[in-house]
């Protein structure tokens, strides 16, 4: 009886997804791209000089990881590299004087370019690195500037951005080219200084944050056009944010700020939420289950998904339209394994055929570590925060095209301002052109105007016909 109402649910489920043209929720899959040595994992996961304004440790196609070794026992003197699979571990050097001690901090989209610091005649030499050059200094510093920290390169590897150190006083936010040189940034009204730490794929745009006066920090846009824009905090919060990451057009800031809790009167705690920055639609908390913390650690090239840490060492997958989910949890779902078996770290969102992936490092058991890819179905139209059939309502349940938030059409026959049946009758609602509503449509997301036939339909009498046959085939004896 229970193996019979098991199928029977199925069978409703199945039929219900060709009713109404929903199915269930998919990921596009997981893989492991590579196994890396002990060293690299080890330097990449546990070497934290890089800190949160490392946003980029891979190159975008996913075949270059950049890192630095710690050497001495200072524990303050790190060894930049790349890594390849194909190249294995390149040292990037280090500038002559002073210790042995340089960091990169920005990798260009192809891998080519590498930006950082190194120990040269000052702690803070900004260099930048290619495969036929080597480790060369970046450029001239402008008077009054005697040492900088490059801390982002553009995908071009054309424009760097960071923050310069004045002979007296604090840092200021600087960009960088071959025809501009050093151009400094200056600061948020009220401020005494700033930090550039993120810059968008076309070098047009610069993130970072600064104080605005009174002990407050604020994350900032800056373009040449514009200058610097401050961004705002959260409502109720300490004022205090921060912008780390930047779409590749210059439009959307990813960055965290603070808030402070006050737990109905029973408290007064500080927490760290993250957020996304538009133009017209100001900050929005990237929340959901993530409190009472998070901070993002990268974003897709067009901002679309964010990734980033989250409580009890956890970390989260932000997607527009579906909001944020457990990365562990999607993780364990689409490798099949149990998460507690393994210890991942997220460290970018990639472009992937189309789509976005997750790329990280990780270990499963004992087994040595590798580079995991998670790839990320697109959401479907019904909860993709556009409006694909440019009626003017945005998915499910603004859209009536949508039967939920899955459904992967917002213009169906019963929506789509057409007679497609012939009847004179358009849509639901008589269409845009405000004609005469088709009686075959109760709804608009329905996917035809035309009166069904009787019984369950061709579609459904074909699924089921499979099924018999499948069902049948269980039930076969095996040989052997």
């Amino acid at each position: 009886m229970t193996s019979s109402l098991s199928a029977l649910r199925l069978r409703a489920l199945m039929i219900a997804w060709l009713a109404f043209g929903l199915a269930p929720e998919a990921h596009a899959g997981f893989s492991i791209d590579a196994t890396i040595p002990e060293a690299v994992y080890d330097a990449v996961t546990q070497n934290q000089t890089l800190g949160w304004a490392q946003t980029q440790r891979f190159s975008d196609d996913g075949t270059r990881l950049i890192g630095a070794f710690e050497v001495g026992t200072s524990g303050s003197d790190d060894e930049a590299f790349v890594w390849s699979q194909s190249e294995g571990v390149v040292l990037l050097g280090d500038f002559a004087g002073g210790r042995y001690d340089a960091t990169p901090t920005g990798i260009s989209a192809d891998g080519s370019i590498v930006v950082g610091r190194s120990w040269g005649g000052t702690s803070n030499d900004p260099f930048v690195w290619d495969d036929v050059n080597g480790m060369q200094y970046l450029g001239t510093l402008p008077a009054g500037y005697n040492r900088a920290r490059p801390t982002a390169v553009s995908d071009d590897g054309a424009s760097v951005v960071g923050y310069l150190y004045k002979t007296t006083g604090p840092p200021e936010a600087f960009h960088w080219d071959a025809v501009n040189g050093y151009t400094p940034l200056g600061t948020l009204p009220g401020g005494t200084q700033s930090e550039a730490l993120a810059i968008s794929g076309d070098g047009g745009a610069v993130a970072g944050w600064g104080p605005v006066g009174g002990g407050d920090y604020e994350a900032f846009h800056w373009t040449a056009a514009g200058g610097l824009v401050a961004l705002g905090d959260f409502t109720g919060s300490n004022h205090w944010s921060q912008g780390l990451v930047l779409s590749d057009d210059g439009a959307i800031v990813v960055g965290y700020g603070w808030k402070y809790e006050t737990c109905g009167g029973q408290c007064g705690t500080s927490t760290t939420r993250a957020f996304r920055w538009t133009v017209g639609g100001g900050l929005e908390e990237l929340g959901s289950w993530l409190e009472p913390t998070n901070v993002p650690i990268s974003a897709s090239s067009d901002a679309s998904v964010v990734v980033g840490t989250a409580p009890n060492s956890e970390h989260f997958v932000w997607r527009e339209g579906l909001g944020a989910e457990e990365l562990e949890a999607l993780f364990e779902l689409e490798s099949g394994t149990d998460i507690d078996d393994w210890e991942i770290e997220p460290l970018q969102v990639v472009d992937d055929g189309g789509a976005f992936a997750v790329l990280g490092v990780g270990r499963y058991l004992a087994d040595p570590p590798v580079i995991w890819r998670l790839r990320l179905d697109p959401p479907p139209a019904c909860s993709d925060g556009l409006d694909n059939d440019g009626d003017g309502h945005v998915d499910f349940p603004a859209d009536p095209g949508c039967p939920a938030a899955t459904g992967d059409d917002e213009a169906p026959a019963c929506d789509d301002d057409l007679d497609n049946d012939g009847d004179g009758g358009v849509d639901w609602d008589g269409g845009d052109g405000g004609g005469t509503p088709d009686p075959n449509c109760v709804a608009g997301w329905q996917g035809r105007e035309a009166p069904r036939g009787c019984g369950l339909g061709f579609e459904v009498a074909l699924l089921l016909a499979g099924w018999a046959a499948f069902d049948r085939s269980r039930r076969r004896p095996r040989l052997g």
